[in-house]
């Protein structure tokens, strides 16, 4: 493969700067994804400490790991909505 004189020029330059552009973006990207987990946490905390201390709470799992309080069908007063966003 041959390379022209341009090619031959850019090339180390490229190898050079490509590992530490890679470096860069693994690091912005882990910082959102800890940022993203962290505002996921405070948001739940936020919904359970929220509207919802008097109302009394059933869990019910989504999933492996993730339960979600619900208010119990029963001491739902008129007005305050459910998680799914149903009255």
């Amino acid at each position: 493969m041959r390379r022209s004189p341009l090619m031959r020029r850019i090339f180390p330059l490229m190898r050079r700067i490509f590992p530490l552009m890679r470096r860069i973006f693994l690091l912005m990207m882990k910082r959102t994804l800890l940022m993203r987990r962290k505002r996921a946490l405070m948001r739940k905390k936020n919904l359970l400490i929220g509207k919802r201390i008097m109302i009394p709470t059933r869990l019910i799992s989504t999933g492996p790991h993730q339960r979600l309080k619900v208010p119990s069908l029963g001491a739902i007063p008129r007005g305050v909505q459910k998680i799914d966003g149903s009255v």
